[in-house]
């Protein structure tokens, strides 16, 4: 053996490269500098993480400081913890041991990071090439050539170098017995596979990962429920059940649905022939207690993350007994956690391709292992899982596989009617192709060779029938004829086995025992129309094909419908504006119509049956009139509006059997309305002049523009009905005139618009009847209001009922541009002084409110670019005393981005640097998203930024003056007042035009981001015009709050993406706390994973936040959830 060939290095020359390339010095020796740099940029990531989660914990959920901090350091544990690895390294020790434990160092660092979900077509993207890529063992193209960290036998700390490797197979020296070394993170060793008790090692914790742990299982399947579990895709609880040993609670999780039988049988296998994994077993009748919580609000969290799972389907029972409220559970998957184990440390991920893992024996072998089972789901780090256990001297990293259970079928998880009996495709002369598919496009495989499966299918193949059998029955598959799973999986896994030995020639080969190993014998068993469940089984085993045809939209992979959550389905409404159909020319007659659902979450429900919200809408009218380019008609509709809640999310898109309400109008005649729900019927007489331009020769296809003037007369009932028979009726009678224009589409006889703005004008009232179960269910009361839908003839119901009374003069001005639902922008403003009059005939319970409320909103829907909404709603509301003085006030500014795929630049450059910048604190979130992230990618994520000015406030703002806001831009700029002033006048913005190229282009440095100053100056004074207007021009209290709103909507404009900060900034520098309420958060959208570091969500606030409940008119009913959570309240 040539000692030159040997080192001392168990990796890849890249990675001692990478490694002396950051942390050595030239002369090779470990560079301080270079160390001390790298321990900065890790404190500063602990020190940030701590910040979010004390700010979380303390403002957000209100905890104590004592309980926020105590929090926040079990947050950032696991970055203590690498510190210490970093300050304990010997920098004397040699370069090889250095590179050792920096790799470690490195390992941990990178199992910190937190990888996003990508956008749905990349997803798509990379689950086509994983289907579609050929999986082979090369035996003589090597890209990476063998393994690097292949022992010297005997000689412990030396490794094979390539070139030796080479001359050691031209001798026939058979490599595939060389083995990695013996603290390897992957794997440890075992004497004698075949010898092994597979329950007794597997259940009883019997490998160095377990070493010192108690480990033990409970004796009774009942437990406690302590939280349902929000991470990747399937179904778990945690659960806590008492140490009879310590007496204390620890916790175990149990996972529902799916894997919940493949994932104990492969784990199994795995630590039989010496692969490190999780510990987990099948249970049935698994009894849950509740606790303090109950099922209502269990099976609303349920369905507010995993909506693709019917909890139905999965619970046996439920009840209450002695022991409080229960679930009973047919089945499930329990697994150790060992939360309380001090020194059994759960980091996070290790990635297939990242930190060296291609050049090692281990994880080549490993791919072997994942073939043979048919784990079709290998992710390049998400299923992967870097434990550290701290119990000795030094701390010991593993590498294991967990979450294994997508496996045991050929495309899809637990289906062994389709596991292939043969892993083996064809054997070639110089390659062995495997007969196998993976959903991901996973970059660790393309190199291993057939010395390394060798390696891997050695160990499998001395497992004996016996311990496969055991493995499947930790699995707890069906056994009963005709539908016996486990028999099947026995000969399919045996069978796999012996494709293995024969394609990588191990048929014959004696092992260190003196055993040969050989084929062996099985049986080819078939079952024959496997119906979907299996008695008490809730794992659909039937055949893949039968799976995906059953029910197309039900049965689709999780996986699948989860990618598609991030692009199709995240177009939860597709709105169009009504459809006209008829002639449009000369004579004009025409039917209107319009049929919608819209369905959407409830954040807040209160029962079950209240998880989804269901608005149906059908419209239908007609119109008649005359004329050419310009006509007059008269259209009469009726509108019919129905609000109710689903259980499910199927309930809910399905109601009524079909995706669309067509029956509504017979619905509502015939009395079949759910219990409880919302209707609202309008009626409509319009009255209009109009003045219409097409496109020549338009008459079939083509576009039109139209302008129309209008008086509208509506009546309007809106009837909420509980499933008590407590009733809310509104009678609403409104006359207003309309002024509007559009754009549209004429397809034939149908006109689509795109396009339209208007202008409404007029008076609104109110009457508002509160009739309680006794008093609704009076038969006189009953069709006086029957009659009052029908026929909107409120005669009677004012005969039977005192009203609160309502007025409001208003003014509402719409814009709308959209596209098919897929882009638009809307704008919308409404303004109303309402008076609102109580229950008495006097006068003395009567309020005057003012209330002006503005938004501007856009929206993308993309499978390709992404999901983008954006919204800015502004309104104030003040109201006043019986002498006309100001009561009370308050302006609400609320920021939205809902974003369907965010990426740590974007997050950084836009999102954070405006919620940094508006507040008075200098780091309202401090957060570097890139340090973070494995991937750059966020997902589908909500930035929210909410900011209450009060009274006190708002007099402060009114009486602000350019020269004032200039003085406290003095803060932002971080220059003295008499500059600002100079630079002001010279860049021309105060009227004296002097710009030049250089002074154009002048910029400051604010939080992070650069500004231009004279963008920054023409804010400030358009801001400040607006405020001296106020003063001089405004005269009522309605005017002066209309022109403060006006001031802020007008100024903070959305540019490149977000808004502008810097007005909003130097506004309330010159406030004081208790003038303001500022919050800003980052939140993982509604349904979508928590992908944050330690699912800490990034939140802070300032100021001092004030109770102020909002008058709510209801003026806008087109909302469902605004519609929905009105009701509720009353």
């Amino acid at each position: 053996m040539n000692a030159q060939a040997l080192t001392p290095f168990a990796f890849s020359d890249e990675q001692v490269k990478v490694l002396s390339e950051k942390f050595f010095n030239e002369e090779q020796a470990l560079d301080s500098s270079k160390l001390i740099s790298y321990r900065k940029e890790i404190q500063k990531r602990r020190d940030d993480l701590y910040t979010l989660s004390y700010n979380q914990r303390r403002k957000a959920r209100g905890q104590s400081k004592k309980k926020a901090a105590k929090k926040a350091k079990e947050d950032v544990a696991f970055y203590d913890l690498l510190l210490q690895q970093i300050d304990s390294l010997n920098k004397k020790s040699a370069k090889a041991d250095l590179l050792y434990k920096l790799n470690e160092i490195i390992s941990y660092d990178e199992a910190l990071l937190v990888e996003g979900n990508p956008l749905f077509i990349v997803d798509l993207g990379e689950i086509f090439r994983g289907l579609t890529k050929k999986y082979s063992v090369k035996k003589t193209k090597l890209p990476l050539g063998e393994a690097k960290n292949l022992g010297v036998p005997g000689k412990e700390g030396l490794y094979f170098e390539q070139d030796e490797l080479k001359e050691m197979k031209t001798d026939k020296v058979d490599i595939s017995k060389l083995e990695p070394p013996k603290n390897s993170p992957f794997v440890f060793q075992v004497e004698d596979i075949s010898k092994v008790d597979v329950k007794e090692s597997y259940l009883g914790g019997k490998n160095p990962l377990y070493e010192g742990i108690d480990v033990w299982w409970p004796k009774t399947n009942v437990f406690n429920f302590r939280k349902l579990r929000k991470t990747q895709s399937k179904p778990k609880l945690d659960v806590l059940y008492k140490n009879p040993k310590t007496g204390k609670e620890e916790i175990f999780k149990i996972k529902l649905a799916e894997e919940i039988h493949s994932e104990g049988t492969v784990a199994a296998l795995a630590n039989t022939i010496g692969i490190y994994t999780d510990l987990s077993k099948n249970l049935r009748n698994i009894k849950v207690y509740l606790g303090d919580t109950t099922y209502n609000d269990f099976r609303n969290d349920w369905y507010s993350y995993f909506d693709g799972f019917d909890l139905d389907r999965l619970i046996k029972d439920k009840g209450v007994d002695e022991n409080g409220e229960y679930i009973l559970f047919y089945d499930g998957l329990i697994e150790q956690k060992f939360k309380d184990e001090s020194d059994y440390k759960r980091i996070g991920p290790w990635a297939w391709g990242g930190n060296d893992h291609k050049s090692l024996r281990e994880t080549r072998g490993l791919f072997l292992f994942s073939v043979w089972i048919g784990n079709t789901d290998l992710k390049e780090a998400e299923n992967n899982k870097l434990i550290v256990r701290t119990n000795k001297k030094e701390p010991r990293q593993f590498k294991v596989m967990h979450d294994i259970g997508f496996c045991l079928g050929n495309l899809l998880s637990e289906k062994p009617l389709n596991l292939k009996w043969n892993p083996i495709k064809k054997v070639k002369k110089d390659e062995v192709v495997l007969n196998f598919l993976n959903i991901q496009d996973n970059s660790g495989y393309e190199h291993v060779t057939f010395a390394d499966a060798r390696w891997m299918v050695r160990r499998i193949a001395q497992l004996t029938r016996e311990q496969i059998e055991a493995a499947v029955e930790i699995g707890g598959w069906p056994k009963e004829e005709p539908y016996n799973v486990h028999r099947m999986l026995v000969e399919k896994l045996i069978s796999r086995r012996n494709g293995f030995v024969r394609a990588f020639e191990l048929e014959g080969e004696v092992l260190p025992n003196g055993s040969k190993i050989e084929i062996m014998p099985f049986k080819k068993v078939k079952i024959k129309k496997m119906p979907e469940y299996i008695g008490e089984y809730t794992v659909d085993f039937s055949a893949e094909m039968a799976d995906l045809t059953r029910d197309p939209l039900k049965q689709i992979p999780h996986f699948i419908l989860n990618l598609m959550k991030l692009g199709v389905s995240a177009i939860q409404k597709i709105e169009i504006d009504p459809l006209e159909l008829g002639l449009d020319a000369g004579v004009i007659s025409q039917i209107i119509l319009n049929v919608e659902r819209d369905v959407i979450r409830n954040p807040n429900p209160a029962h079950e049956n209240e998880t989804f919200i269901v608005k149906d809408t059908f419209l239908i009218g007609a119109r008649l009139g005359a004329g050419y380019l310009i006509s007059g008609d008269v259209a009469k509709y009726r509108e019919y509006t129905l609000i109710q809640t689903a259980k499910t999310e199927k309930q809910a898109k399905y109601m009524n059997r079909f995706f669309l309400n067509l029956v509504l109008p017979f619905q509502t005649m015939l009395k079949r309305l759910p219990k409880k729900h919302i209707l609202t019927v309008s009626d409509y007489l319009e009255t209009r002049g109009r003045i219409k331009v097409t496109t020549p020769g338009a008459a079939a296809i083509g576009f039109g523009t139209e302008g129309t003037i209008s008086k509208i007369g509506l009546g309007r009932t809106i009837i909420s009905k509980d499933s008590k028979s407590d009733l809310v009726f509104y009678d609403d009678k409104a006359n207003f005139n309309q002024l509007a224009w559009r754009t549209f589409a004429q397809l034939g006889v149908i006109k689509v618009p795109f396009l339209h703005a208007n202008i409404k004008k007029g008076k609104l009232s109110r009457s508002i009847y509160k009739l309680n179960a006794e008093e609704a269910a009076s038969p006189e009361l009953r069709d006086a209001i029957e009659n009052a839908i029908a026929h909107q003839n409120h005669d009677e119901i004012k005969k039977l009922a005192f009203p609160q009374k309502i007025d409001s003069d208003f003014v509402e001005k719409n814009f709308k541009f959209n596209v098919l639902g897929f882009v638009g922008r809307s704008s919308y403003q409404r303004r109303d002084l309402i008076s609102d009059h109580g229950v008495s005939e006097t006068d003395e319970d009567d309020r005057e409110i003012f209330k002006l409320e503005r938004s501007n909103k856009a929206f993308l829907n993309s499978i390709f670019a992404g999901n983008e909404h954006f919204s800015e709603v502004s309104q104030i509301v003040t109201e006043k005393d019986r002498d006309g003085n100001v009561k009370d006030s308050i302006l609400k500014l609320n920021y939205l981005h809902d974003d369907g795929r965010v990426t740590s630049k974007e997050l950084k450059d836009v999102y954070l640097s405006f919620l940094n910048a508006v507040g008075k604190k200098k780091d309202m979130i401090v957060f570097d998203p890139a340090s973070y992230s494995f991937n750059d990618e966020w997902g589908h994520v909500d930035i929210r930024l909410g900011l209450d000015i009060y009274k006190s406030g708002l007099e402060k703002i009114a009486n602000m003056k350019l020269s004032d806001l200039m003085r406290l831009a003095t803060k932002t700029t971080d220059e003295k007042y008499p500059n600002l002033v100079a630079l002001y006048k010279k860049l021309g913005v105060g009227g004296n035009d002097r710009d030049n190229a250089l002074n154009k282009n002048k910029r400051f440095s604010f939080r992070g981001k650069k500004y231009y100053y004279k963008k920054y100056f023409r804010d400030l004074k358009s801001f400040a015009v607006r405020l001296k207007k106020i003063r001089e021009e405004a005269k009522t209290t309605e005017e002066i709050s209309a022109g403060l709103l006006n001031a802020f909507y007008k100024t903070v404009k959305r540019k490149k993406g977000s808004f502008s900060p810097l007005v909003l900034h130097t506004v309330l520098e010159g406030l004081e706390k208790e003038d303001y309420f500022l919050e800003t958060s980052i939140y993982p959208h509604e349904g979508s994973e928590n992908k944050f570091p330690e699912r800490v969500l990034p939140y802070n606030s300032e100021g001092k936040r004030q109770d102020y409940e909002v008058f709510d008119f209801l003026t806008n009913i087109d909302d469902a959830l605004n519609v929905f959570t009105h009701f509720s309240k009353i």
